[in-house]
């Protein structure tokens, strides 16, 4: 690709850092240490998210507009550098600054997908596979798109977790990168345009802008989040302030206003207000597009103004924790998710802010080996030089290829996590023996009981470890989860389980029915609350027959009630009760156009609802909850992407209002 070459435009003169456009005496664009603390800082909020971190019964949900500043701020840099060297040399170098870009971010982004790929099929962790389509686009900066093509929603970002699904950002900051110089170029070498540069780049803005408000309303709120073309507008306000404030003749004014103490106390409150906007905000608020993102894209361009006159919050932000921290965000935000995923709370013994602490650990120990011997070496041509650069990219890219076509994951595995089935026998190790007189109801709250199991399939999984911080803890109730993830309540027979035929039910589940007694006799619960029931609606054959068949059919339903009543006499053989919740339908992911699985048929869970309810009315030990009526009746409905983000697994944390009603039933049986 050759250079382009445009006539000059008049470089910001020569001046002093007290004019407040961020240059040095010499002439040279300074570097401003608190736009790397407010990547740090963003980068925390992004952590959180990624964490599902909790304060207060509030979940963080600002990962997506401090990535949302980021653009903004590589928009002000790339704009400010492309200034300087026009300003310079009356051209634009368009491949030097392909090349540098490439040296820049390519080789880490390799590095970790080669890594992803060899550690996942190595030693997969259990929530979440590689899809060689989603390894592929993220390696060839087309992630976004692929997930706008797999109908893959934001919403479901914790369910069916792909550790490459993070890079849908630097996928779009690539293809920015391909376009923004070629657009600089020709705006810098028409004379009518250069003088109206910010112009044209506020108005190509408002178009991005636009079009993401357009492809939230007629599409959804996902599609605008992944689409290049109306995420780019974030960079262009960056691009368009970075050229208004370095050619601007008000600007050395407004750097003495932005002095002033009456300005820094607006900076504090603006920093506090991206803070809470990077806290509050998430993909499904109303109005996330235009207006949220036109404000977050503001406040971000307030903050480079304070940078640039070394004013307001500029000291905070250039604490050197804050520094430290942003000068390594691009290696921690490639790194960060995959190390989230590896390190779940299956696989790591302790949970809440001590899992956080080791993950965060183990992102930064990472990031900062890769940017000392990776990024740094290769950004600054002491490492990989000429061609090497090429092949060493290449090698990264094949072994890579190789190691993620090996792992692809076949549809059940998406869905189920064998490490929480073979965990029963450590969680029954683990259970404390309980005293002959332990009590029977809560300490906090007598109408409640000591204990209560929740058990069942994945389902039960999803719902019982949340359910236990959100209320169990609170109320003085020892709740313990312990289901059988891709199980039934049936004794095991072959199974077709999401198109996979398990001859002895699915992996673990002898495991989960032989453990199961056992946890009831040691922690003699008062309440069993049974939730699941998709591996009980999937194709079987019974035992005594070859032939395959489902609920519905007369001799399944005989065998299954039989099936559902001994579940009840081992539930209850410590004198507990049992509550049975009805189960949602089903809408499992899947790729685009692929039929739905059998045990997806409404049809057939409307079934197991009604058996659940007939087993209710003819045994005083069990209580029927009609959970499907609950999660139909919510805003959004069952199949809501917040409340239940892969058309399966219930995300409590979003769904106060369903810890309420669980509350009421619990005590309708208890009470």
């Amino acid at each position: 690709m050759t250079s382009a070459v445009v006539d000059p435009v008049p470089a910001a003169s020569a001046s002093p850092t007290d004019d407040g456009r961020g240059y040095l005496a010499n002439g040279k664009l300074s570097h401003l240490p608190a736009l790397d603390g407010i990547r740090g800082l963003g980068i925390q909020f992004v952590f959180l998210y990624h964490h599902e971190a909790i304060f207060f019964g509030h979940r963080f949900h600002g990962g997506m507009l401090a990535v949302s500043m980021f653009f903004t701020l590589s928009g002000f840099l790339i704009a400010r550098l492309l200034h300087e060297e026009y300003g310079k040399n009356g051209r634009l170098d368009i491949k030097r600054f392909y090349v540098r870009r490439f040296r820049r971010l390519m080789p880490a982004a390799l590095v970790v997908l080669a890594l992803i790929a060899q550690l996942w099929w190595l030693a997969p962790p259990t929530n979440g596979g590689i899809s060689f389509r989603s390894w592929f686009a993220a390696m060839t900066y087309w992630e976004n798109w692929h997930l706008i093509s797999a109908g893959r929603e934001y919403s479901k970002l914790f369910a069916d977790a792909s550790p490459m699904e993070h890079m849908w950002s630097l996928s779009i900051e690539e293809q920015v990168y391909i376009v923004f110089p070629l657009l600089m170029a020709v705006v810098f070498g028409v004379a009518w345009l250069r003088r109206r540069a910010v112009g044209v780049l506020v108005t190509v803005a408002a178009i991005g802008f636009a079009l993401g408000a357009y492809w939230s309303s007629v599409k959804s709120p996902e599609h605008a989040y992944y689409a290049t073309e109306a995420r780019a507008a974030e960079f262009l306000v960056g691009a368009a302030f970075a050229i208004w404030w370095l050619r601007s003749p008000r600007v050395p004014a407004i750097a003495r206003v932005l002095r002033t103490p009456q300005a820094r106390v607006v900076a504090a409150l603006f920093l506090i207000a991206q803070v809470l906007l990077w806290s509050l905000i998430g993909v499904q608020t109303f109005g996330l597009f235009p207006y949220w993102v036109i404000l977050n894209a503001g406040l971000t361009c307030a903050a480079m103004a304070f940078a640039c006159a070394e004013s307001g919050m500029t000291g905070f932000l250039s604490h050197p924790v804050w520094v430290f921290i942003g000068r390594l965000s691009y290696g921690l935000y490639i790194v960060h998710w995959p190390v989230f995923l590896f390190l779940s709370k299956e696989r790591v013994p302790v949970t809440g802010w001590m899992l956080l602490s080791i993950r965060l650990l183990v992102s930064l120990a990472i990031a900062w080996t890769m940017f000392h011997l990776i990024e740094n070496p290769v950004r600054t041509g002491k490492m990989w030089k000429g061609t090497v650069f090429g092949v060493a990219c290449a090698l990264l890219a094949v072994t890579g290829t190789a190691f993620a076509l090996a792992n692809e994951p076949s549809t059940a595995e998406l869905l189920v996590d064998p490490d929480a089935v073979a965990a029963q026998q450590r969680a029954l190790d683990e259970l404390p023996t309980l005293a002959p007189d332990a009590p029977t109801r809560s300490a906090v709250d007598p109408a409640l009981p000591a204990r209560v199991l929740v058990v069942g399939d994945s389902q039960a999984w999803a719902v019982g470890g949340r359910f236990q911080e959100m209320w169990g803890v609170p109320h003085g109730v020892d709740v313990v989860p312990s289901p059988g993830v891709g199980c039934g309540v049936t004794e095991l027979t072959p199974v077709d389980y999401l198109g996979a035929v398990y001859d002895n039910g699915f992996d673990g589940c002898a495991e989960w029915r032989a453990a199961l007694p056992q946890i009831v006799a040691k922690f003699q619960p008062q309440l069993v609350m049974v939730i699941g029931g998709f591996a009980d609606v999937a194709d079987r054959q019974l035992p005594g027959s070859d032939a395959w068949q489902h609920i519905g059919e007369p001799s399944y339903d005989e065998w299954l009630t039989g099936q559902m009543e001994d579940f009840v006499d081992e539930m209850t053989a410590t004198g507990a009760e049992v509550l049975w919740f009805s189960s949602p339908h089903i809408a499992t992911p899947k790729e685009p156009g692929a039929e739905p699985f059998p045990q997806e048929d409404p049809a057939r869970m409307d079934r197991y609802n009604e058996l659940i309810r007939s087993i209710a009315e003819t045994d005083d030990r069990v209580e029927f909850a009609d959970l499907a009526a609950f999660a139909a009746s919510r805003p959004g409905g069952e199949f809501d992407p917040a409340f239940r983000p892969d058309g399966a697994h219930i995300d409590l944390t979003v769904a106060p209002d369903l810890v309420d009603w669980l509350d009421g039933e619990i005590r309708r049986v208890t009470g």
